[in-house]
């Protein structure tokens, strides 16, 4: 079937997630949920763009074809996770007032000597890696027990939080330093202890 068929063949209906094509270049493989970089999770643009996306032709290699408008998409259309996860975080968070920065510092952390720049950034990095509002998150909340859900739709994002956590403070977190950090006080303090011990 000639390039230009199969992108006509494509505009015209509705494409299942497993056929769908990933942006870097490759279908996602059958039943399992598109891998996709944390970089691309926090773009509000459409991840499918004209070029894109490419098809095996007879000699194995990849070439490029163009992908109809019809199939352009959000990104969080292409993970379909995300909903539940943001049920789930809401059901957590429930009758629970949003806190500033500045609030969630002076009630949780001031007492423990922690920068409210520490407080924001920290909260900065988790809501970013776990592309969910954490704005009524709180001290004591866990991510061993009722935020776990978060390791359940990225296995990987509590490597790229320590990995951003690290980024963002210019520290060193160990494994055993990581297992540690289950509360937001634990990540916290813990980032705090890292600043204080680097100079």
């Amino acid at each position: 079937m000639a390039v230009s068929a199969v992108a006509e063949a494509m505009a015209d209906r509705p494409v299942p997630l497993r056929e769908r094509i990933a942006p870097w270049g490759h279908a996602p493989l059958r039943g399992s949920r598109p891998l996709v970089p944390s970089t691309l999770r926090s773009a509000a643009t459409p991840v499918l763009r004209s070029g894109s996306a490419t098809e095996d032709g007879e000699d194995g290699r990849a070439r490029a074809f163009d992908v109809s408008p019809k199939l352009r998409m959000n990104l969080f259309e292409l993970l379909p996770g995300d909903a539940q996860k943001n049920t789930r975080a809401e059901e957590v968070f429930r009758g629970r007032e949003p806190l500033d920065d500045r609030t969630l510092w002076e009630r949780f952390f001031s007492q423990y000597g922690v920068t409210e720049d520490t407080v924001m950034r920290v909260r900065k990095v988790l809501t970013t890696v776990l592309q969910t509002d954490l704005s009524r998150i709180r001290d004591t909340d866990d991510f061993s027990k009722e935020l776990a859900f978060f390791w359940d739709w990225d296995s990987m994002a509590d490597v790229e939080a320590v990995q951003g956590l690290e980024v963002e403070f210019g520290i060193t977190i160990s494994d055993a330093d990581a297992e540690a950090m289950k509360t937001l006080k634990d990540i916290v303090t813990g980032v705090h202890e890292k600043i204080k011990n680097r100079g």
